[in-house]
């Protein structure tokens, strides 16, 4: 089994800063939270300035299989007090800008996805939201009319009407395992300077425009899988270097990947080797989750990629 490195960007409104972030989602290390149908343990921590984590998802079941060379198919008891556990690692880049934080994301076949995790990461945002709305609302001292409590919990609420944006980062070598997690192409927004060498019929000098997007919109009744192939070979041939996919996942929710190019991929690594490298179980020590070694080894490919941090 593969464990691959996905690139990702969160967005954060200018109201609440990376830092801040962060410091919610350090909050989560000693909680077991309910999300997806499943119980979720988000341990984050600082390691020489970069912001590390484990996503681990707890799973109820009490009996596996395994096979031997003759085919025989045995089922084998959990041990008593333990529960099986998929984990996901994530390392976000010391540098943003406006706000937006790009890191790495491991996944494997059958492990959190980064979209359902974007989601959970979604959830987290909304709710360090509400918390921050309760304290700038609270009224101190100082004798407050009903009307005036609730102007003033209007625009507080107004300032973070926002939420966080994510995206997956794309990767061309990559396109076919990224386009699975897509089960319907919603719309492509491209530079439209990419799809033709006419001249176009405005007249503005190149240095007054900012940027020429072309959106194309999809039918929920399109070929999928034809339609998929149609984008590829568009992206591939005519060179796109930036532009978003957005479509729904299999759960029907709403998903976005950033076209990114860069020369080669992220490294994908043998699930067997990164569990013998982790079986101490280090990871899971709260305290001490940054001493991970496939976490260090997740910091230094993402330090490889400038792309990544420098944007």
């Amino acid at each position: 089994m593969i464990i691959r490195l996905l690139g990702f960007e969160w967005n954060l409104p200018g109201v609440v800063t990376p830092e801040q972030f962060h410091l919610h989602l350090r909050s989560l290390n000693r909680k077991q939270i309910p999300f997806g149908g499943y119980t979720r343990v988000c341990v984050a921590a600082i390691t020489h300035g970069q912001y590390v984590g484990a996503f681990l998802t707890i799973k109820d079941q009490k009996r596996y299989a395994t096979i031997d060379g003759s085919l025989k198919v045995t089922i084998r008891e959990i041990l008593e007090g333990t529960q099986m556990i998929d984990f996901n690692f994530f390392v976000l880049s010391k540098n943003s800008k406006n706000n937006a934080i790009r890191g790495l994301y491991s996944a494997y076949k059958g492990s959190t996805t980064l979209g359902k995790f974007n989601r959970f990461v979604t959830q987290q945002y909304d709710i360090l939201k509400e918390k921050l709305i309760a304290e700038e609302s609270k009224h101190g001292t100082r004798t407050f009319t009903e009307d005036e409590k609730a102007n003033q919990k209007r625009q507080v609420e107004r300032k973070y009407s926002s939420t966080i944006g994510t995206t997956q980062l794309f990767r061309e070598e990559d396109w076919d395992a990224q386009m699975e997690q897509l089960k319907r192409l919603s719309s492509l927004r491209v530079d439209s300077t990419f799809l033709t060498n006419e001249q176009p019929w405005w007249k503005f000098s190149s240095s007054a425009i900012n940027s020429q997007k072309l959106e194309i919109s999809f039918s929920a009744t399109a070929d999928q899988p034809g339609l998929k192939a149609e984008v590829k070979q568009l992206i591939m041939s005519k060179g796109i270097l930036r532009g978003k996919i957005k479509g729904k996942d299999e759960e029907d929710f709403d998903e976005a990947i950033d076209l990114l190019k860069t020369p080669t991929s992220y490294k994908a690594y043998d699930y067997d080797d990164i569990a013998k490298e982790e079986q101490e179980g280090i990871f899971l020590n709260y305290e001490h989750v940054q001493k991970s070694p496939f976490l260090v080894t997740m910091v230094e490919e993402l330090e490889k990629y400038p792309e990544l941090g420098d944007f």
